[in-house]
């Protein structure tokens, strides 16, 4: 998970400037991409309101698994 390659940096309050999250979550999308995956839109955006610092880690991660989850199981792909 992308939270896990920041290990412990979150927002602006914990040191890891906007370069650095957007280098992190271009990482992350690249990876996927890699593996045939692309994130939705929703996704996205949570991502990119973590690059500007308006969620912390804790919310990011939080916001990611409500995204991917429901009922805390994998949601099950679009389309499938």
């Amino acid at each position: 998970m992308v939270v896990d390659q920041v290990s412990g940096s979150g927002g602006p309050e914990r040191g890891l400037s906007e370069e650095g999250r957007r280098a992190v979550i271009a990482s992350a999308r690249h990876s996927s991409e890699m593996e045939g995956g692309r994130t939705t839109p929703a996704a996205r955006a949570v991502q990119d309101a973590w690059v500007r610092g308006e969620l912390s880690l804790e919310e990011f991660r939080d916001r990611v698994v409500r995204n991917v989850t429901v009922d805390g199981r994998p949601r099950p792909a679009a389309g499938g």
